[in-house]
């Protein structure tokens, strides 16, 4: 039985909610559900990932190894490094001590000479200056500087710088009969040679 419009539990919209199987007229058309597509996998087989994962740890091993002989190698390299710079140091340092020695002994000659040039050894002057050149010489000899050039020594081309020859009845052939000017040799290095004058046979 169909209700009027005016009837209170009238409803204008029972006809389109009504199921599709009750044969009254539908008021929406629901779409066929489509069944699903099955998803296909993109993670690689268990063989296949673990050749991956394989090469990758390879890979990451290589790299590794790399980077451990390079990081030696910049060990080694600073090593050498700082043992050349330590090296330069030194030898500044030495070289600055020795040219301060090489002065001093310089002094040593000035005294020497002006000592030599004053015949006067009994005046405050003489003793005043050979006081001066025995400290310098002390201190000379404290640093290790050893004087060269002895008259009667063996003549050493290590040593000696042989300015001239002469002949020698007293002196053997070969010795140092004069001597024009003192040497230096410091315990590293040669700092002067000896200017002498070398005997000769007749």
């Amino acid at each position: 039985m169909r209700r009027d419009r005016h009837d209170p539990f009238f409803d204008p919209y029972r006809e389109q909610r009504q199921s599709p199987l009750s044969g009254d007229r539908v008021g929406r058309v629901v779409p066929a559900r489509r069944p699903p597509v099955p998803q296909q996998s993109t993670r690689p087989a268990p063989d296949e990932e673990t050749e991956q994962i394989r090469k990758a740890a390879e890979t990451q091993r290589i790299e590794m190894k790399a980077l451990s002989a390079r990081y030696v190698e910049l060990q080694q390299d600073f090593d050498r490094y700082r043992e050349k710079q330590r090296d330069a140091v030194a030898d500044a340092a030495r070289e600055a001590r020795e040219q301060m020695l090489m002065e001093l002994a310089e002094v040593a000659d000035d005294l020497e000479r002006s000592i030599a040039s004053n015949p006067d050894r009994e005046s405050a002057w003489y003793e005043g200056n050979l006081a001066i050149l025995q400290r310098t010489m002390a201190l000379l000899k404290r640093h290790g500087v050893e004087r060269l050039g002895e008259v009667g020594a063996p003549f050493d081309p290590r040593v000696h710088e042989a300015v001239g020859t002469a002949p020698s009845s007293q002196w053997a052939d070969g010795t140092v009969i004069a001597v024009h000017r003192i040497g230096y040799r410091s315990p590293q290095r040669l700092l002067r040679p000896a200017r002498v004058v070398v005997a000769r046979s007749q």
